[in-house]
């Protein structure tokens, strides 16, 4: 495999958290065939192995817990991600900021803004004493503030 696959890490992601080809098939609806084919696919591409294979039980390997971590992350903030373009293009966003952004930064800008999106409704949260936009995982940057979904 010479791209990386999402379907791969979907399938990769499903096993690593079994660690048993037939549990991630039947959660998947798939064959166990076509688990282990993808699950070889990415340790192909990856170069290395993912998993212990032990008789009849697999056991991830060091690298395969970390690709693990990195899968689950990944694809989370990737569905997450999407889930609030959706929300967005339903017309309506919700802005997460400190009180001090909100009234310097935020609010002389709302209008601009509202000039050029008039069809979605913005929801504002605010919160003294330094709340980090970063900390609000799975929004979309979106100037200096996060958008979550609503």
């Amino acid at each position: 495999m010479n791209k990386l696959s999402l379907n791969a890490l979907r399938v990769f992601k499903a096993t690593a958290r079994h660690e048993n080809f037939s549990k991630a098939a039947e959660e998947l609806l798939v064959t166990q065939s076509a688990v282990s084919k993808q699950v070889a696919l990415l340790e192909d591409y990856l170069d290395c192995a993912l998993f212990k294979r032990e008789n009849r039980f697999l056991r991830l390997t060091d690298k395969g817990r970390f690709c693990a971590r990195v899968a689950t992350d990944c694809l989370n903030r990737l569905s997450e991600q999407l889930d609030d373009m959706r929300s967005i293009s339903r017309g309506h966003i919700t802005v997460s900021v400190d009180t001090d952004f909100a009234q310097l930064w935020l609010f002389p800008r709302l209008p601009e803004f509202e000039k050029q999106h008039p069809n979605i409704t913005v929801s504002i949260h605010t919160q003294m004493y330094g709340l980090d936009p970063a900390t609000r995982i799975g929004g979309l940057f979106f100037k200096k503030a996060w958008v979550s979904r609503h």
